[in-house]
Protein backbone atom coordinates (compact mmCIF):
# COMPACT_ATOMS: atom_id res chain seq x y z
CA UNK A 1 0.00 0.00 0.00
CA UNK A 2 2.66 2.47 0.38
CA UNK A 3 3.79 1.92 -3.08
CA UNK A 4 0.02 3.45 -4.03
CA UNK A 5 0.67 6.09 -1.72
CA UNK A 6 3.81 7.35 -2.79
CA UNK A 7 3.05 6.65 -6.83
CA UNK A 8 -0.01 9.36 -6.27
CA UNK A 9 2.78 11.83 -4.51
CA UNK A 10 4.66 11.54 -7.43
CA UNK A 11 2.17 11.85 -10.08
CA UNK A 12 1.08 14.97 -8.22
CA UNK A 13 4.17 16.43 -7.94
CA UNK A 14 5.16 16.51 -11.38
CA UNK A 15 1.92 17.37 -12.29
CA UNK A 16 0.79 14.52 -13.99
CA UNK A 17 -2.30 13.97 -12.87
CA UNK A 18 -4.86 17.00 -13.30
CA UNK A 19 -8.37 17.71 -11.43
CA UNK A 20 -10.71 19.81 -12.66
CA UNK A 21 -13.08 19.34 -15.93
CA UNK A 22 -11.98 17.54 -18.75
CA UNK A 23 -12.94 16.88 -22.04
CA UNK A 24 -11.69 13.38 -23.47
CA UNK A 25 -10.24 12.51 -26.82
CA UNK A 26 -13.58 10.27 -27.11
CA UNK A 27 -15.78 13.27 -25.84
CA UNK A 28 -16.74 12.05 -22.61
CA UNK A 29 -16.16 14.41 -19.76
CA UNK A 30 -13.76 13.89 -17.03
CA UNK A 31 -12.96 15.19 -13.49
CA UNK A 32 -9.57 14.19 -13.63
CA UNK A 33 -6.59 13.39 -16.46
CA UNK A 34 -3.59 12.00 -15.99
CA UNK A 35 -1.51 12.55 -18.72
CA UNK A 36 0.91 10.11 -18.90
CA UNK A 37 3.65 11.76 -21.49
CA UNK A 38 4.83 13.28 -19.05
CA UNK A 39 6.35 10.02 -16.76
CA UNK A 40 10.28 9.59 -17.73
Amino acid sequence: MEFVKEFAIFLHKNDIIKFGDFTLASGKNSSYYIDLRLVP
